[in-house]
């Protein structure tokens, strides 16, 4: 489960944490998930992967920057990427910028020279005119 992954990802690495403090998030993850199952309420990410879509919610005159990698464990690459070409059927102005080994938000560490690059041009690029 990733939720799980990126939880215990913060927590010290010594055997006694990663087993106890592992077994106590899936505790909690199996808590939240019964309770937001029996309250018939819609998943969170869900809820964000929608509503990102949402041109009354955010404006598609602004570019969008999907930064991402093939190597993340937490945020499917293929699930961007999918995200991404949505987004561009809608109307936004989408730049896909992928990278091959870095870790979640580590893509900055991969190659900062492609992350600026690619931020920088978004920047400079600004909304679309009307």
């Amino acid at each position: 489960m990733r939720s799980h992954a990126a939880i215990v990802l913060g927590l010290p690495k010594t055997f006694l944490w990663q087993w106890l403090g592992g077994a106590f998030v899936h505790f909690l993850l199996l808590c939240y998930f019964t309770v937001a199952t029996l309250m018939r309420s819609e998943n969170k990410n869900a809820v964000i992967y929608r509503e990102m879509h949402d041109a009354n919610l955010f404006d598609n005159k602004a570019p969008r920057v999907y930064l991402y990698s093939r190597a993340d464990q937490m945020v499917l690459f293929n699930e961007v990427d999918e995200h991404a070409d949505i987004a561009a059927s809608k109307g936004w102005d989408v730049t896909k910028v992928q990278f091959e080994k870095s870790a979640h938000c580590g893509h900055l560490r991969e190659d900062e020279a492609k992350y600026w690059a690619a931020i920088m041009e978004a920047w400079k690029q600004g909304p679309r005119k009307a």
